[in-house]
């Protein structure tokens, strides 16, 4: 109204975006800023201008086309005082549509909870369909710090933290992932024929192969362990010979058949591969040969082979599921604001793992007796009223040396769970960087989260369809847990 008043003085609308749950699932919403001259530069970004908001990364970027709208406009012309003659145009804007993500926001408050304070990631899927549930990346940053243009000394904080807090870690970070993979050894040798479940190995806490020595995490040994043993009490002795004894092409084709060292498709872009090796990737890359000592490290997770958390939560969700790998997916719908449905998703399967359902009913009664079993070295996961699978992992990051504390020099913890073990609805993973044992770092954090899907109490919660859990009884004490692989 007193634009005469105000020479040189123009009033513009910015549109900002609002994240009120600040740091909450950063890595998997994703951010907006300003599109960048390099964006500018390339033919996709031809229709945007300088300063116009981008989603950057996660849903942001994936579904920006959905969710950015379309600004409105008005041509105009005007006396020589400014004074408004004609309209000559007028566009009207239009409003982004909304997104119905698969997140359920109390799996999602219970991971963040119990997680904190830890760097890695903890991602919750529904491995009857392959939906993300819960995705927790720590640590984590605000996305509200992209909205407006992020300062110089705010940009080198961040990049430059050691800590990599824009590193979406279940979908980038690459791991070891420990005696997880021992579940892979274990179909190998089942599916190739090299042995039974019943086939058993006396463990005595070392393994010599050659001039080398491998010593078992327990080190007075597991005594005679037959398969479901072995993979609940998480004997390594065991999968080392078993491992020689099945050789590692077929432990390599039963990774890979189980969607590890390639991507997922989530579709949000830079997504690891991971690492299953061979002799000919090692003479190739490594410029050296196979020898028997990198299939006994494969045999237990370490070595070359490498995996990031959600290949690991995919893997178990089909060994869980049946033998079904589904491709992960965080967006239900896209809605109008009206609530017309524009847009909508569902399950989509990858590939069915060519594993024969008693191969997998042996996996399957292992990571039960992880939890459940008197030996298992996943007991801290156990849940009185709700029977809980899983499997242990420690990963070793670097050979400590004497004397050496350090905790950039700790192992990595992992631990992979599904519930109900007869009839699985959950899957949950959990890495924690620099932790120490699976069982004691990482499988209590599985267990908080497995809690909020199924609480004690009947609770009114408007979620997937699901019996009720059963009302409050007297819950007996857990055992002394086994701290373990």
């Amino acid at each position: 109204e007193r634009k005469l008043d105000l020479p040189g003085v123009s009033l513009r609308i910015h549109p900002v975006r609002a994240y009120p749950s600040g740091t909450l699932a950063a890595h998997l919403l994703g951010y907006v800023s300003e599109v960048n001259q390099a964006q500018l530069a390339r033919e996709e970004f031809r229709d945007f201008t300088p300063g116009e908001p981008f989603g950057q990364a996660g849903v942001e970027r994936r579904f920006d086309a959905f969710i950015r709208g379309i600004d409105g406009g008005e041509q105009i012309e005007v006396d020589a005082l400014g004074r408004i003659t004609r309209l000559v145009e007028r566009m009207e804007p239009q409003a982004g549509f909304n997104l119905v993500l698969t997140i359920d926001r109390r799996l999602q408050d219970a991971a963040e909870k119990a997680f904190a304070g830890k760097s890695g990631a903890v991602v919750a899927m529904d491995p009857r369909t392959g939906e993300i549930l819960a995705w927790v990346s720590n640590p984590s940053y605000d996305p509200g710090l992209f909205t407006q243009r992020i300062s110089a000394e705010e940009w080198e904080a961040l990049a430059g933290d050691p800590r990599h807090p824009l590193q979406n870690r279940p979908l980038q970070g690459q791991y070891p992932p420990g005696s997880i993979f021992k579940l892979i050894v274990a179909a190998a040798a089942l599916e190739s024929g090299t042995i039974t479940p019943a086939f058993t190995v006396d463990c005595p806490g070392t393994f010599s192969l050659g001039n080398f020595t491998f010593d078992d995490w327990k080190r007075e040994g597991h005594g005679v362990v037959n398969l479901r043993q072995a993979i609940a009490e998480s004997c390594n002795i065991y999968f080392y010979q078993l491992a020689l004894k099945t050789g590692i092409e077929p432990i390599a084709e039963m990774a890979r058949e189980f969607g590890l060292g390639g991507p997922l498709g989530l579709g949000f872009g830079d997504e690891a591969r991971g690492l299953v090796p061979t002799p000919g990737w090692k003479q190739e890359v490594i410029r050296e040969p196979w020898y028997p000592g990198n299939t006994v490290n494969t045999a237990i997770g370490q070595g070359m082979v490498l995996a990031t958390p959600l290949q690991i939560l995919t893997m178990v969700s089909a060994i869980a599921n049946g033998g079904t790998l589904y491709k992960p997916w965080v967006v239900r719908r896209v809605e109008s604001w009206q609530g017309e449905v524009v847009e909508e998703y569902g399950p989509e399967v990858l590939r069915r793992a060519r594993v024969r359902p008693e191969t997998l009913r042996v996996l399957r009664e292992g990571m039960w007796g992880v939890v459940n079993d008197e030996k298992g070295t996943g007991q801290r996961a156990r849940i009185p009223w709700v029977e809980v699978a899983g499997k242990t992992g420690t990963a070793q990051v670097v050979r400590k040396q004497a004397g050496q504390d350090r905790r950039g020099l700790k192992d990595h913890a992992w631990f992979v769970a599904y519930a109900p073990a007869a009839n699985p609805e959950i899957a949950v993973v959990v890495l924690a960087e620099h932790s120490g044992f699976g069982s004691a770092a990482a499988a209590p954090v599985a267990r908080a989260v497995l809690e909020a899907a199924f609480p004690l109490v009947t609770v009114d919660v408007p979620r997937r369809e699901r019996p009720p859990a059963p009302k409050a009884a007297v819950v007996p004490p857990l055992p002394e847990p086994v701290f373990g692989d």
